[in-house]
């Protein structure tokens, strides 16, 4: 079997991650076919809606989020993900398997202290159920004992992990003031197997990320080698296992023959795409050097010194990334924003037509954050 070029992959994820021709018809059923948009940041799903939405409206994904049509709950690898209504069941219920070890790792950190999750869980049920929402100093403060910070942090995690608390409606976009609130019964009263729920989001993933590795699927939940093992048994029938770039790489066959099948248009323009902090998509692998190479990673990957494992805005052309662009305030008043050009490989042969689509692209990311991000971000 001859090994499929490198480029017709690229194409061909981005074909399916709706950036060759952005969807129509509204950013639901993306998100949905997304299974959950990456949100260490609050302007990350957003902006990645953007890329893949035409004429996306960011006020629709803030309402849905207020009105809990979307979530915006701690999922895989234990961080904050916005993950739509539709999916949300699954995802819960398989965290009670892909969590557990972070959750563990939380228990045995606090009983150093002699800090007990369960007791602590009992007494913040109690203060939200008699004040209502509260914000983490207030609970701190409820708690009537000396936590140090760090320790405080691993505590509000752990009650995420374990479905006690969610985080309270937003007053605004970028609101960084957390109210935390106990879980409604929606997301925990559920009759789903975690294993066959883990089973769904797997199949789900591999159909939207796909070609992906071992190590991929161990990264993105993430989930010890017996465990993936299990699932490539379970779902033997439906998958294809090849050869790529020295590694075994799995596909569903459907999208396998797809793959296989597809003819991106011969004659088009250099495609660029700005894809924001920590987006989803080139977060989903933890093999990476398909679409980046040796020689631009630095310029994306942990640029900052506080930053441990985090990807800066990136800049692609044709599935490859090739520099980082960072948005900055203009003023102190933050009233408005620039989008700049930060790093572009010097491997990379820019030419005069593909400068300028950069130059386009940035323009319309700044005045799509301009004139419909910044009015969200005020009370």
């Amino acid at each position: 079997m001859a090994e499929i070029p490198i480029q017709k992959i690229r194409l061909y994820q981005l074909f399916k991650q709706n950036l060759l021709e952005p969807v129509r018809q509204g950013y639901s059923q993306v998100m949905k076919d997304q299974i959950a948009l990456h949100s260490t940041d609050y302007l990350t799903p957003y902006l990645s809606l953007w890329c893949r939405v035409e004429n996306f409206e960011p006020a629709l994904l803030l309402n849905d989020l207020n009105s809990r049509q979307a979530w915006r709950l701690r999922a895989f690898r234990g961080t904050v993900f916005v993950i739509p209504r539709e999916n949300a069941a699954d995802i819960r219920s398989a965290s009670q398997i892909f969590l557990a070890p972070r959750l563990e790792e939380a228990k045995k950190m606090l009983q150093k202290s002699r800090l007990e999750i369960e007791q602590l869980s009992k007494k913040v049920i109690s203060l939200i159920r008699k004040n209502g929402p509260l914000i983490a100093a207030d609970l701190r403060k409820g708690l009537s004992i000396q936590i140090p910070n760090e320790l405080f942090t691993v505590i509000l995690r752990s009650l995420e992990f374990k479905e006690i608390l969610i985080r309270a409606n937003q007053k605004h976009l970028t609101d960084r003031l957390i109210q935390y609130d106990l879980t409604p019964t929606v997301l925990t009263d559920t009759d789903k197997d975690p294993i066959e729920s883990l089973e769904n989001i797997f199949f789900k993933y591999l159909k939207k990320f796909g070609p992906v590795c071992r190590e991929d699927v161990c990264w993105w939940f993430p989930l010890p080698k017996s465990t993936v093992k299990k699932l490539y048994e379970k779902f033997r029938e439906k998958l294809l296992a090849f050869q790529w770039k020295g590694q075994e790489y799995l596909m569903e066959k459907k999208d396998y023959q797809q793959l296989l099948s597809y003819q991106p248009k011969s004659e088009r323009a250099p495609l660029i795409h700005f894809l924001p902090y920590e987006d989803h998509f080139p977060k989903a692998y933890h093999i990476r050097n398909w679409f980046i190479s040796a020689d631009t990673l630095p310029l994306v990957y942990q640029v900052r010194k506080i930053e441990h494992g985090q990807l800066r805005p990136t800049i692609w052309l044709n599935g490859e990334i090739i520099g980082r662009w960072e948005m900055n305030w203009r003023d102190k008043a933050k009233s408005a924003t620039r989008v700049s050009i930060e790093a572009i490989s010097s491997k990379i042969k820019t030419t005069k037509v593909i400068t300028r689509l950069i130059e386009q692209k940035r323009s319309e990311l700044e005045n799509f954050v301009n004139e419909k991000l910044i009015p969200l971000m005020k009370t």
